[in-house]
C-alpha cells in the first residue's frame, strides 16, 4: 500500500483514524456474520470480513514503516 497525503492535513492522525474505522467495521462485520441465518449472506460477510482485516494489516503496516503508534 502506498500511501501518499498532503504533509499539511496532520498524516498520522488521518491515518489513525482510518485505522480505527478499518477496526470498528472489523467489529460489525463478525457481529453481522454472527447473525446470519442465510448461509450465501454469512458467506459474503465473511468475505467483506476478510477484506477489512487485510486493510486494517496494511493500514497498520504503513504506521509502522513511519515509526508512528497505533492507536489503542
Amino acid at each position: 500500500m502506498d500511501i501518499k497525503l498532503d504533509h499539511n492535513c496532520h498524516d498520522e492522525e488521518m491515518i489513525a483514524d482510518a485505522l480505527k474505522s478499518e477496526e470498528e467495521m472489523t467489529s460489525l462485520y463478525n457481529h453481522f456474520s454472527n447473525k446470519c441465518a442465510c448461509v450465501n449472506v454469512r458467506s459474503q460477510f465473511l468475505n467483506l470480513l476478510n477484506d477489512e482485516h487485510q486493510l486494517q494489516i496494511e493500514i497498520a503496516d504503513e504506521m509502522r514503516k513511519r515509526s508512528w503508534p497505533l492507536p489503542n
